[in-house]
């Protein structure tokens, strides 16, 4: 018990203070240490899946690294999904699995696999502690394990650690007066006294030499800026991207093509040459031949857009690929420079004086501007439950300083063709690391715990069936979440690939409808429910969010009508684009 006490003690002082526990029996000495300390927020989930997914929910908001802790044997590997997204996803997480001692290994111990090296190369950083003993060396060996994962978890390249840490029995607190009188022995002021929070490293980057850059960007008259999933957790960091951003837009004056879940569109005053749209106007190719660039910054991984994806990969353009972590985030192996810096520290290279606004830029806004006009007003027109629409009426009914979490799958396809640019400083959250849709709901319940603006969470049908253990964590959740549940019956993104044609196997292998009643599992977990049958209905249930609990809005939908129905609206609203740019090709 002494030594967790001290591990508890050290990741406290090391700025660590949130703590996600899986019940179990080896991880005893742990979890009571964690739950007596006061300085550390404990949460006991039942689910070992949904425990690491609430955890990657909660270090996504904070940035700042949250235990997770679970007993030994299979109860580790519950933990792999969230840590592979957590490590995609550069999530800070200190994963501590509990285990028998080495003696107790290979001779079928119960709840006994193994663990060392249990998540493969996904942890930045893992670690066997070694067996606990009671000498003032150990205690020094552990604070400084525990020092390194931490430091680690946050820098160069932020992510999961992982410290598989054995304990032999008795795992319970106990009487030992030899423990007592070494503790005695032991000046723990000085032992405690160095350890402090870790600085941000990103601001501690030397400046490169700048001119020779910037007089290369400059030259480029035809250039634009791609800003993919880039995931800013707190309002600050959110302010500091944007502000970022825009200065690197108004030093070149090049255009912001920005994906729905970077949070950009919520700012779009700061963003004069802002652009949403772009999936719509590159459909249609005469006005893609006419918006080749000459240049392309890409900040972080590319957007979800498949048509960007296409219309990138086909240009010649020189492009620079902008990432302040050490990995490669472009799949489309462009020949490109790869810079690793924060948009915030590339922004400052480049000097503030602006030039006039580019016929080129002009030609983007006009494009962009048009299209918003003509999709706003199909939609407002639009009143049966079209599944798209949720992205569109969401982006003018939440309020100022929400947070909204995305579920993979459609959902995020939607969002990306049909949230508009707003100045509600609205927070996007994601797991579009793997992209899987398992842990949707325990995540987006991390990111509400404890936050006093209104959080958001919208997911299919499928996604949330996947993850309805996520519920029990009702219990001891602190907060508000409203769920906005797609009902299409299914996995019904597989409907835009050619595998639907093939009627026999379609509904049964990839389809897979359900035919649940969410209302029923509202009220097992009780949860508040409302069945919305009408835009106005949900209009009027975001006019306030409660102060705690979980609601779930449910949104029936019908996708062998909204599939075809989708690829229509988007198609006819490229045309009539085409018919704006001829009377605007003077620009």
């Amino acid at each position: 018990m002494l030594a967790a006490g001290i591990a508890v003690e050290t990741l406290f002082r090391l700025g660590v203070n949130s703590a996600v526990i899986a019940p179990g029996s080896r991880s005893a000495p742990f979890a009571i240490a964690l739950a007596s300390h006061k300085g550390i927020e404990t949460i006991p989930v039942l689910d070992e899946r949904s425990a690491a997914f609430f955890a990657l929910g909660l270090a996504k908001r904070n940035r700042q690294p949250i235990i997770l802790l679970c007993s030994s044997g299979t109860a580790a590997a519950n933990f792999y999904p969230a840590i592979v997204e957590a490590s995609i996803s550069n999530v800070p997480l200190i994963v501590i699995t509990a285990d028998r001692p080495q003696e107790m290994r290979d001779c079928r111990s119960r709840q006994t696999i193994d663990q060392v090296k249990l998540y493969a190369h996904y942890p930045r950083w893992q670690h066997e502690l070694s067996v606990p003993e009671l000498s003032e060396d150990y205690l020094k060996y552990l604070r400084q394990t525990l020092s390194h994962a931490v430091n680690t978890a946050l820098w160069p390249h932020s992510g999961p650690v992982h410290i598989n840490a054995p304990f032999k029995d008795p795992l319970e607190p106990t009487v030992d007066k030899r423990c007592q009188a070494f503790v005695k022995s032991v000046n723990f002021a000085d032992f405690f006294n160095h350890l402090s929070p870790q600085p941000d490293y990103r601001t501690l980057i030397s400046p490169i030499a700048s001119q020779s850059l910037q007089t290369e960007l400059s030259n480029f008259k035809k250039g634009i800026i791609v800003v993919g999933q880039y995931q800013c957790v707190k309002a600050e960091d959110a302010q500091a991207f944007v502000h970022a951003i825009a200065n690197i837009s108004k030093a070149l004056q090049w255009p912001v093509l920005a994906d729905a879940h970077n949070s950009l569109r919520n700012f779009s005053e700061e963003l004069p040459l802002l652009i949403s749209n772009y999936d719509i106007v590159l459909r249609n190719p005469e006005v893609a031949e006419e918006l080749i660039p000459e240049a392309v910054l890409s900040v972080g991984p590319l957007p979800t857009s498949k048509v960007l994806r296409k219309w990138l990969s086909s240009q010649n353009a020189k492009t620079w690929v902008l990432e302040e972590n050490p990995v490669n985030v472009d799949d489309l192996h462009r020949n490109a420079t790869h810079l690793h810096l924060s948009a915030e520290t590339f922004a400052n290279l480049l000097s503030q004086t602006s030039n006039a606004s580019s016929d080129y830029a002009s030609l983007w806004r006009n494009a962009d501007t048009e299209v918003q006009h003509l999709l706003s007003a199909k939609l407002k027109q639009t009143d049966e439950l079209f599944e798209g629409k949720w992205a569109y009426e969401l982006s003018q009914l939440l309020p100022e300083n929400a947070n909204i979490f995305i579920s993979s799958s459609m959902p995020v396809r939607d969002f990306e063709f049909f949230w508009q640019p707003n100045n509600q400083k609205i927070l996007t959250y994601f797991n579009r690391g793997a992209n899987g849709i398992d842990g949707t709901l325990s995540s987006a319940l991390g990111v509400a715990h404890g936050n006093l603006n209104p959080t958001v969470l919208v997911t299919g049908d499928l996604a949330l069936l996947y993850d309805t253990n996520g519920f029990l964590i009702n219990n001891h959740f602190q907060g508000h979440l409203t769920i906005l549940l797609i009902n299409n019956n299914g996995g019904r993104i597989f409907e835009n690939l050619p595998v639907a044609a093939h009627d026999v196997s379609f509904e049964k292998f990839f389809a897979t409808p359900q035919f649940i009643s969410f209302k029923n599992i509202c009220t097992t977990y009780n949860v508040d429910y409302q069945l919305l049958e009408s835009w106005e209905m949900l209009e009027d249930a975001l006019k306030t969010f409660p102060n705690k609990g979980i609601r779930l809005l449910e949104l029936p939908t019908d996708s062998k009508r909204d599939v075809p129905h989708r690829k229509a609206l988007l198609n006819e609203v490229s045309q009539q684009l085409n018919l704006i740019q001829n009377q605007t090709s003077d620009i």
